[in-house]
C-alpha cells in the first residue's frame, strides 16, 4: 500500500504496526529504507494507529492520507458523469418548482400538494396506518 505522509516522499508501506526503528520498513523507489530516527517512528506510528484494515484497504487518517495508483481518465470519466447528473438534477428541481409556480398562480394550495404528492409516494397500509395514529393523536388532544 502506498502511503503518503506529509513531510515525506510517498512510500510503500510493508509493515502495519511499527512498535520498534527495527520492525519499521518503508520502500521508497523500490528499494527498502529504514526509518531514521524514533521521531520518524513516532510520526508514523500515530499516523498509522487510525487506520482500520479491512479486505486488504485502509481507511484514511486524518493526519495523511492512503493512496493507491489511480487511472486520472477513469476517475475524470465518474466526476464528469457526477458533474453531469447534478445539472440534470438541478433543471428537474428547477421544472418542479415551476410547476408548483403554475398550480398556485391557478389557485392550488401549493402545501397541500406536496402532501399529496409525499402520500403518494408511501405504500397504502403504511400510509392508511399512519392517518390512523394521526387520528388517534389529535382525537386524544381533543382536536379532531
Amino acid at each position: 500500500m502506498r502511503v503518503v505522509i506529509p513531510g515525506w516522499p510517498p512510500c510503500w508501506l510493508t509493515t502495519a504496526q511499527p512498535t520498534s526503528l527495527q520492525e519499521v520498513r518503508l520502500t521508497l523507489n523500490g528499494e527498502e529504507a529504514h526509518v531514521a530516527s524514533s521521531e520518524d517512528l513516532q510520526r508514523l506510528a500515530t499516523l498509522l494507529s487510525g487506520y482500520a484494515v479491512l479486505c486488504g484497504s485502509a481507511a484514511i487518517p486524518s493526519g495523511g492520507c492512503i493512496m493507491s495508483d489511480v487511472d486520472a481518465g477513469h476517475l475524470r470519466a465518474f466526476i464528469e458523469r457526477i458533474e453531469k447528473l447534478e445539472e440534470e438534477k438541478k433543471a428537474i428541481s428547477d421544472d418542479i418548482k415551476d410547476v408548483y409556480g403554475e398550480a398556485k398562480a391557478t389557485g392550488y394550495d401549493v402545501k397541500v400538494m406536496r402532501k399529496v404528492v409525499s402520500a403518494r409516494r408511501q405504500d397504502r397500509d403504511k400510509r392508511r396506518e399512519e392517518e390512523e395514529i394521526l387520528d388517534l393523536y389529535l382525537n386524544a388532544l381533543g382536536m379532531a
